[in-house]
């Protein structure tokens, strides 16, 4: 059984970093969360929960009635310093904007001491571990010898709406510099962990998550790029794709109005950028997908000029289904696309999660309206959508429904 650990998780009130610090501590670890969004700090540290998720708010209750949890601005000595910050794209270079990867080691450099592990779950490009933590390490501390200060990645495999379950029960990879730092991550994250942990080296690790992502991204352009082709030639894409799934090797997505979130249109550059004089198909893909809203936004424009009034009713504001993470969301993009182009349009544009609407009639919204358009279909839409299909079309003024 491991021994229980000192951890300082930076980063602590994010997406990604808030759920880890509070399985940290239901593990038994004593954990401080650390963050620079100080009205957070505050709220966690006075036992709010700053996140919205299943199950959350009651798990974070639970420990936070216990002394393993604490939060603060700044972090303190620890036995392990885990860096959960956000590693954006930087949009003219699609590069990795590592600055606040490079600001969390400035605040820990200065703590640490000899067989101190530090952990990278930010979504990274290959070598960062080498060449920017353990560089950094070497250069600023006393600590030049190899091993002395672990250095690990654990890539998270989560999406909002479903973090804990995803935390507690996918499968981890995790690589270190040193096979000690292998030991050590995959022993901490085992301490909450019933997914199988897989070992292998940093840059390995570092990979595996921009490969996954890549895959999805370009396996969702392959589909896109259907909805393009048979559109243009009047054929139903979804039919298409249904037949063609009948076939046993065949598994072809459904096509949508674009890629969004904090992975999946960003991590794609980050493997790209790591060797693009040979990669030709990550670049294609991001290109198909990153037209979707446009080539969406015009479909609507078209329906538009077909009625005479210009009341449109548009839903849906995140990047996917059931989720109120509203990062890099294509549906955000469709909608200023009309705007720019059409401004006689009157929109008005909802979303019952992301504008965290307690009661949502779709029914009620609908009234007076020209035409309704969903952009993205959460199950409250769709559910609403189906039991009262028939008296929506009746309370609009033209029954104009089209769902994505």
């Amino acid at each position: 059984m491991i021994k229980k650990k000192k951890i300082c998780v930076i980063g602590s009130a994010g997406y990604i970093g808030l759920p880890l610090a509070v399985l940290l501590a239901q593990a038994g670890h004593d954990v401080l969360g650390v963050d620079i969004n100080n009205e957070k700090i505050q709220k966690l540290s006075n036992g709010i929960c700053t996140l919205e998720e299943k199950g959350m708010d009651e798990l974070y209750q639970k420990v936070y009635q216990t002394s393993r949890l604490r939060f603060s601005s700044n972090p303190e000595l620890s036995d392990v310093y885990i860096i959960a910050v956000p590693t954006p794209l930087e949009k003219k270079t699609k590069a990795a904007d590592l600055s606040f990867i490079e600001s969390a080691l400035s605040t820990i450099i200065p703590l640490l001491r000899e067989g101190n592990l530090v952990i990278l779950e930010s979504t990274i490009p290959p070598l960062t571990c080498r060449n920017i933590v353990k560089k950094r390490i070497e250069r600023e501390t006393k600590y030049n010898t190899l091993g002395k200060i672990l250095i690990a990645h654990c890539p998270e495999r989560a999406f909002p709406g479903n973090l804990l379950f995803e935390f507690t029960n996918n499968d981890r990879i995790i690589g270190g510099v040193t096979k000690d730092a292998t030991k050590l991550a995959s022993e901490i994250y085992g301490s909450f962990s019933k997914g199988k942990i897989h070992l292998t080296d940093d840059v390995t690790a570092e990979s595996v998550k921009l490969a996954e992502n890549t895959y999805r991204d370009i396996n969702i352009a392959y589909a896109n790029e259907l909805k393009l082709i048979f559109d243009n030639l009047n054929i139903n894409v979804k039919d298409v794709i249904k037949l063609a799934n009948f076939h046993p090797r065949v598994n072809i997505l459904n096509p949508g109005i674009g890629v969004g979130g904090h992975c999946i249109a960003i991590d794609p550059w980050f493997l790209w950028k790591s060797s693009p004089n040979v990669s030709k198909m990550i670049p294609t893909a991001r290109k198909v997908n990153n037209f979707m809203p446009e080539f969406t936004a015009n479909q609507i424009l078209n329906h538009i000029k077909k009625i005479s009034s210009k009341n449109i009713l548009i839903v849906g504001k995140s990047y996917k289904p059931d989720v109120n993470d509203k990062r890099e969301s294509p549906a955000l993009e469709v909608v200023k696309i009309i705007e720019e182009k059409n401004p006689e349009i009157r929109i008005k544009f909802i979303d019952p999660l992301t504008d965290n609407l307690k009661s949502f009639s779709l029914l009620e919204e609908a009234k007076d309206m020209d035409m309704l358009i969903i952009l993205v279909s959460h199950s409250v839409i769709k559910h609403q959508l189906q039991k009262n299909y028939e008296s929506i079309v009746k309370v609009m003024r033209m029954p104009e429904i089209i769902q994505f």
